[in-house]
């Protein structure tokens, strides 16, 4: 099960999914899905708080500044995602639809959320891994969290970013999730493009 947990009003310490207590209502549903014979671990509170202001620091360093990225990465807190992989996937869609991208974000090694290994480029997801349970912040619309971010919020003619489609692929191909669950009173997937519809 992939947890896309939606963190508004933005702020890497806020921890609310518009006004929801993000930590104490997953570690509620955690523990309730943990009951159910879902096999997955339930962290306190107080560390579930730590954990997932890790998962979004990443989101507010200055562009260029890798740092908390690398740390997620050596610490097992995020996934890598081959750029090769998201340009098969993407080579898949209509041409339009990738010119808009292409467009609006350049290539997808451009992203902010790439990093090298090797010679070869990876999408850095942040996620934590709690058994069969992963928790992903909703990435952000733009790329990180810029000044702009609460202007796309509810923009749909806005393209998300390369990265914010390159996560949702992590989670249907790299986890291979049965089940996607939106948390939070919002999020930003229902205002994507079409979605109106």
């Amino acid at each position: 099960v992939a947890i896309l947990f939606y963190n508004y009003p933005p702020g890497e310490k806020n921890l609310s999914a518009s006004y929801m207590n993000l930590p104490r209502s997953l570690e509620a549903s955690l523990r309730a899905l943990r009951e159910a014979g879902y096999r997955t671990e339930t962290p306190g509170e107080t560390e579930l708080t730590l954990l997932l202001q890790r998962l979004l620091a990443p989101y507010y360093d200055p562009p260029g500044d890798q740092r908390e990225l690398e740390s997620l990465l050596r610490d097992g807190l995020a996934e890598l995602l081959p750029v090769s992989a998201y340009r098969s996937w993407l080579d898949r869609l209509p041409p339009a639809v990738v010119e808009a991208l292409r467009a609006r974000w350049g290539e997808p090694e451009q992203s902010s959320m790439v990093v090298r290994r090797k010679g070869e480029a990876y999408f850095a997801v942040p996620r934590l891994k709690l058994g069969n349970v992963a928790l992903l912040p909703q990435p952000p619309r733009g790329e990180r969290r810029e000044a702009a971010e609460k202007a796309l919020y509810h923009d749909t003619t806005a393209r998300p970013s390369h990265f914010y489609l390159a996560a949702y692929l992590w989670v249907r191909g790299g986890l291979r999730a049965d089940a996607l669950v939106h948390f939070g009173t919002h999020g930003t997937q229902e205002w994507q493009p079409g979605k109106e519809r």
